[in-house]
């Protein structure tokens, strides 16, 4: 909730900032775009977003990794103040997948940790995308973007079901249950600021919050305490929903002219 709080502030900010710099100039998005090349070089890190609830037995959850997303963006309109873009991306989503058995339960005479990463798990994305741009000066631009985005997951196990073991004695049972469908959809909400490297070469300095339609799989985790005769249940949920912070480099607009010169 206060990751929502500030990016709603941020968002107010900037809008504020568009009427009180340069209220003369009302195109703000044309005289940003029209001085760069319209597509531009992505690279971020994403972190995709879990759910985990307890489990009274043992610690079991899917934690967040960092991972590294590439792609690129397209500036296709420009009207006034706001800019209509595509783009295109992928990354490996890695699953880490974290177990604590404490020593004792189950007659384990020692702590028993498994750490372990699950991987690939290969994510294509088309996001289509409005920013509302608000210049500042003619080196600084800051945007507000809403948009909607196309999310495809190539690869499926479907669902399984195993055991896990310590010493002869299973400590919790895996309901493990991944989609069947490959494409998904979801809502973005982008703060950017676009500053001006040199000559026109701008960067553009972006934050994205991703949520997604449906979740992709979860878990259902047993643990099993057959000493004392009980269980306890706890589910852990591939939400679909990340966040992600980015930077996509645009050459100025006569970039391809003044090689071709050369």
């Amino acid at each position: 909730m206060k990751i929502k709080k500030h990016l709603l502030l941020l968002a107010v900010f900037i809008t504020a900032s568009s009427f009180s710099f340069s209220q003369e100039n009302k195109r703000h998005a044309e005289n940003l775009l029209n001085r760069i090349f319209p597509v531009g070089l992505k690279i971020g890190l994403d972190q995709s977003v879990y759910k985990n609830s307890p489990n009274s037995l043992i610690t079991y959850e899917w934690r967040k990794v960092d991972v590294l997303t590439f792609g690129f963006d397209y500036n296709i309109y420009q009207s006034n103040k706001f800019n209509f873009r595509i783009g295109l991306s992928a990354k490996n989503t890695v699953l880490n997948e974290y177990v604590v058995i404490p020593a004792g339960f189950n007659s384990i005479s020692r702590q028993v940790i498994f750490d372990e990463l699950d991987s690939p798990n290969w994510t294509y994305h088309l996001p289509i995308t409005v920013d509302y741009v608000a210049r500042i000066n003619d080196e600084i631009f800051f945007t507000i973007g809403v948009g909607y985005e196309l999310m495809h997951y190539g690869f499926t196990e479907g669902t399984d079901q195993f055991d896990v073991s310590i010493n002869n004695s299973v400590v919790y049972n895996n309901f493990f249950e991944e989609t069947q469908q490959s494409l998904f959809g979801g809502y973005n909400l982008e703060l950017s600021a676009f500053v001006n490297l040199k000559n026109d070469f701008f960067i553009r300095f972006g934050y994205k919050y991703h949520a997604n339609n449906e979740n992709i799989a979860g878990s259902r985790i047993i643990g099993i305490d057959s000493v004392n005769n009980t269980d306890a249940v706890s589910g852990h949920i591939w939400t679909g929903n990340y966040s992600e912070f980015s930077i996509v480099l645009y050459p100025p607009i006569d970039w391809l002219k003044s090689k071709s010169k050369k």
